[in-house]
């Protein structure tokens, strides 16, 4: 594993501080660390990525994640999230 749930924590954003709160994690992402990272199943997350809902690509038989594209993905998630007005 690349990191582990307390990583998660510690990347957890901080209102008043710099936009790139993932700067510690690799800049390839396994499924399962993805699926850490947003508290879903791996599962979830590959089928997220055959969806073209996440952007990925596969190495193998196994998809793999730019830490750049989960970047943007939660970005345009968060102004999804945000109230009008």
């Amino acid at each position: 594993m690349l990191f582990s749930r307390s990583t998660v924590v510690a990347i957890a954003p901080n209102p008043g501080k710099a936009p790139n709160r993932m700067e510690n994690l690799p800049s390839i992402l396994r499924t399962r660390d993805l699926a850490i990272l947003l508290d879903m199943s791996p599962d979830a997350v590959n089928d997220m990525a055959r969806k073209g809902i996440v952007k990925g690509y596969k190495s193998g038989n196994q998809w793999r994640f730019r830490r750049k594209d989960i970047e943007k993905f939660l970005e345009r998630e968060a102004k999804l999230l945000v109230p009008p007005g």
